[in-house]
């Protein structure tokens, strides 16, 4: 009997081992997927990370480009504005140029009607 007891408790040892080996994989391969999980998304993010960087990029170019094109229509707005402020003066210039000229026909008209 003493036997049979020792082969009892050697072999409900065993099984013990054996089932915490296998339990120890077990959570070793639930382990090693979360890893592969994580690993994947970590690859994912960073690829989507680059992206949004480049877009930033673009942005960024396309701020300056219209920035650039903003201070070329100030500057001809400027320019503009002035050639048409210059015109208004002149033409004014013109009408008051004009104005003295007609009086001064008008009254050399009177005096021509009135020589007669």
């Amino acid at each position: 009997m003493k036997e049979s007891a020792r082969k009892t408790i050697i072999s409900g040892i065993c099984i013990v081992f054996i089932a915490i080996l296998a339990a120890g994989c077990e959570e070793q391969s639930v382990s090693n997927k979360k890893s592969r999980l994580i690993a994947a998304e970590s690859a994912g993010l960073k690829e989507q990370l680059k992206q949004q960087e480049k877009e930033i990029e673009r942005q960024k170019g396309l701020v300056a480009k219209c920035q650039q094109e903003k201070e070329e229509i100030k500057q001809r707005y400027r320019e503009e504005t002035g050639k048409l402020s210059m015109s208004v003066v002149e033409d004014f210039q013109e009408k008051i140029r004009l104005v003295e000229e007609n009086e001064a026909l008008k009254a050399e008209i009177e005096e021509l009607k009135g020589g007669k």
